[in-house]
């Protein structure tokens, strides 16, 4: 199991703008609005390896967009 969350300081709060993680035991994807409300779920058909990896690698080249995003919610 694994979790890569991608957090923004909001309102003067921590919130979950994107996060992949194993629950309920198949990589996915959600993203969250200002809320904490998952709005899209995107399932993965990858290994928890595979998925763990892209995870990292997308969140690091894609981090500022993704923010940007979540803001603009």
């Amino acid at each position: 199991m694994f979790v890569v969350q991608l957090e923004a300081w909001h309102r003067g709060r921590w919130n979950p703008v994107r996060r992949y993680d194993t629950a309920p035991g198949q990589p996915h994807l959600d993203i969250l609005d200002t809320m904490g409300r998952t709005i899209d779920k995107q399932w993965l058909s990858l290994s928890n390896n595979e998925a763990l990896t892209l995870a990292i690698d997308e969140i690091r080249r894609n981090w500022s967009r993704h923010l940007a995003e979540f803001e603009g919610r």
